[in-house]
């Protein structure tokens, strides 16, 4: 059964150790990244192959919340490293990372379809209002499914 090590927050020299004599990958969420700046580890042309790269986790705000609310030094950092314009940061950011050398990608599905706070999937540390996010019916679309499939066609990745 293949397991990840949740290496986030302040990662000591024992557990950096840990996670490589087992051979575990990493964790690497690239919202936090860009938080980061330039030399950030968890920037997607800074990964190695023994990660798992997120856009964010469950704990986080999806992508386009996230965006919605950083710095506009963040906002400015994130454009330029991606080229974008900022209108579509979330598949931006999804793009980037699905062309990274990270062993795996994922992305809350709140991510592909564009989806801003409302659809935040948890808020850690509150007891109420989380896990209420579903997807909807009408989000289902043919039109996702094949641009996820074309991304993943063009990266190689999965069983396509």
């Amino acid at each position: 059964m293949p397991l990840i090590a949740e290496d986030l927050g302040v990662i000591t020299p024992e557990v950096v150790r840990l996670r490589k004599d087992f051979n575990l990958p990493g964790m690497k969420v690239l919202q936090f990244g860009f938080e980061g700046g330039p030399d950030e580890h968890l920037l997607p042309h800074l990964h190695e192959e023994a990660c798992v790269a997120y856009t964010g986790t469950h704990d986080n705000d999806t992508t386009t919340g996230w965006y919605e609310k950083v710095s506009n030094k963040v906002q400015e950092f994130s454009k330029r490293y991606l080229v974008s314009d900022g209108q579509h940061i979330a598949w931006d950011m999804i793009k980037a990372f699905w062309g990274s050398v990270a062993g795996w990608v994922i992305t809350p599905l709140q991510d592909p379809l564009e989806l801003d706070s409302e659809a935040r999937m948890n808020f850690p540390s509150r007891t109420h209002g989380n896990g209420n996010w579903r997807v909807r019916e009408d989000q289902r679309t043919e039109r996702l499914a094949k641009r996820l499939l074309e991304l993943n066609q063009r990266h190689g990745r999965g069983d396509v």
